[in-house]
């Protein structure tokens, strides 16, 4: 799964896939301002992450089989013993890849 930050939109890619999750950002683009305007979540302090709301993964996760919930919340409980999700956030830290 990933989060895919591009000029026109911020989009949830490939829901189904639960083993992995990071920010993939697409050209020369603020990052910041579309995570902020789409509601997604926000920039990191450290300006290498983004806090991706969980509220908003769930909702951006359409067409995904019956065991999906399952499935994201056993990647959210791995993920918090990585100390990959922020908990006053509600959000999961995420890694920014460039493409």
């Amino acid at each position: 799964m990933k989060v895919v930050v591009a000029d026109d939109a911020v989009e949830l890619v490939e829901p189904d896939d639960c083993k992995g999750f990071h920010v993939e950002v697409q050209g020369d683009v603020d990052v910041a301002a579309m995570l902020d305007s789409s509601g997604a979540g926000r920039l990191a302090d450290d300006g290498e992450h983004a806090l991706i709301e969980i509220g908003w993964v769930r909702q951006a996760a359409v067409a995904v089989g019956p065991q999906w919930d399952q499935d994201f919340g056993a990647m959210l409980d791995y993920a918090r013993t990585k100390g990959w999700i922020d908990e006053g956030a509600g959000a999961i830290v995420a890694h920014l890849e460039k493409s």
